[in-house]
């Protein structure tokens, strides 16, 4: 029996082996090829190939400006890199016209039964064009967070609309998003919470515990202000005076490194806190094991892989309470949670974990514990599978 065939949309797509972006469109695509046909369209950067064959997925890459101008994903994403360089919103009208060409190239010369966007926009937005018919694809369309929180605006609240209108699902991954969506007047019954995986079994997996452990923080993710380093820099200024010889691991790069530093070393904290730079994914689970905590003062999530990660690693996790963040971690359970843009509770919580190891390796267990029956990817790619299944029949 032939395959059904499934285009997927994204704007974020590892360029080459061992690439830092994220890897979570392709880990989903990896495990849904077994029962479908998947072709990936992707932007082109610069040294990629135009088509390729990965782990047997199809990747188209379109070309939408000047082959070494092509910056505007990818290295932290469409938004990060706008506001690196404003001069990068000139490429918006080529990006979405070259996305829409060759979405409609390849529905032309392929039988396509379903498209799968990920990001409401432009990827869902461009999409829905295709998917108005009865006769075309089904389209399900997936939200991570940033085209949802990021782009608050009347006008996108509207492209959203339009999306939700002839989108045959929406997948979230977080219940806060669903409400979000709701609130903004889409069907309820269209959206489904299927948050993204982890591999928790090969990959995300424990470490031995070690004195160097025992007194490691650890964060990981895009050096920009939303992730509140700030205050995660703030609070270790508090806790090296009670534990002297704690250290902060920053795994990421972005916009706001320099500034980082250059507070880093203001608060006389250059002993105590390493950047380590971007760091390529097959690396991430050792970084993890070094940590025995994980610590984010984020001010905004659609949902927060990093933390899943963390948990597989048996890092114990403190968090800034977000409504995204509450679907990962149950307070006093699988993590703590602390209140945001406050450095005084999360070096609280910290200066709580690093004195009290059997308290921090109690959640560690029970955080692994909850990741594996949660998020590990065999239970995400079988869940998505469910949906397409119902969708295509």
């Amino acid at each position: 029996m032939q395959k059904k065939c499934i285009l997927v949309l994204t704007s974020t797509f590892p360029r080459w082996h061992a690439d830092s972006d994220p890897s979570f469109v392709f880990e989903l695509c990896r495990r849904l090829n077994e029962k479908y046909k998947i072709i990936i369209l992707a932007p082109r950067s610069p040294g990629t190939q135009v088509q390729e064959t990965i782990d047997g997925l199809t990747v188209i890459r379109y070309p939408y400006f000047i082959s070494r101008y092509e910056t505007l994903s990818n290295d932290g994403g469409i938004m990060a890199k706008l506001r690196q360089n404003p001069l990068r919103y000139l490429l918006i009208p080529f990006f979405l016209a070259g996305q829409f060409l060759a979405v409609r190239k390849i529905l032309r010369n392929r039988k396509i039964d379903l498209i799968h966007a990920h990001w409401l926009f432009p990827q869902g937005w461009i999409a829905h064009w295709f998917c108005r018919k009865k006769s075309d694809p089904a389209l399900v369309c997936t939200s991570h967070g940033t085209d949802l929180f990021g782009l608050k605006s009347y006008i996108f609240k509207i492209l959203r609309k339009q999306v939700g209108k002839d989108a045959t699902a929406i997948t979230v991954v977080s219940q806060a998003m669903r409400d979000q969506l709701i609130a903004e007047g889409m069907k309820s019954e269209k959206i489904h919470v299927l948050p993204m995986g982890v591999d928790l079994t090969t990959q995300f997996t424990p470490g031995n515990n070690t004195p160097e452990r025992d007194k490691t923080l650890l964060f990981v993710g895009r050096l920009v202000d939303k992730k509140g380093v700030t205050h995660l820099l703030k609070s270790l200024f508090l806790v090296k005076h009670v534990i002297p010889d704690c250290r902060l691991l920053i795994a990421g790069d972005g916009p706001a490194r320099a500034q980082l530093e250059n507070e880093a070393r203001t608060l006389g904290l250059t002993e105590h806190v390493t950047f380590l730079g971007a760091i390529e994914n097959r690396q991430l689970p050792e970084i993890y094991r070094r940590a025995g905590i994980f610590v984010s003062a984020s001010l905004e999530e659609g949902f927060g892989l990093v933390y899943v990660e963390a948990l597989g690693c048996e890092c114990a996790v403190i968090a800034a309470e977000l409504p995204a963040i509450k679907d990962i971690i149950i307070n006093n359970n699988t993590g703590l949670l602390v209140e945001q843009r406050n450095p005084d509770d999360l070096a609280e919580k910290i200066i709580l974990l690093l004195n009290k190891p059997g308290l921090r390796q109690k959640i560690a267990l029970s955080g692994r514990e909850y990741a594996l029956k949660s998020f590990d990817w065999e239970n995400s790619a079988k869940r998505y599978t469910q949906l397409f299944e119902r969708l295509l029949n």
